[in-house]
């Protein structure tokens, strides 16, 4: 969603996203790269956040795949 500020004409884009394929991370990735924001902010718990670090250098689903089943334990929080 793309929103205006009315008082100064900031522009904020909200997206909501899980992200549960690379397909998904590649498409918030390269949308956050075409409009370059000044703040990137990402809402999450302590618990998802600490297993979602772990995800450096995941190049394929099948990679990402593995993560999964840790990740999903904290999706409903």
């Amino acid at each position: 969603m793309h929103l205006t500020e009315r008082f100064n004409g900031k522009e904020v884009f909200l997206v909501g996203t899980t992200n549960q394929s690379t397909m998904l991370a590649q498409r918030t990735q390269k949308l956050i790269n075409e409009i370059q924001p000044d703040a990137v902010m990402v809402q999450t718990n302590e618990k998802w956040w600490d297993v979602a670090k772990m995800l450096q250098y995941v190049d394929s689903q099948q990679e990402f795949s593995e993560y999964q089943k840790h990740l999903d334990k904290y999706t409903s929080w």
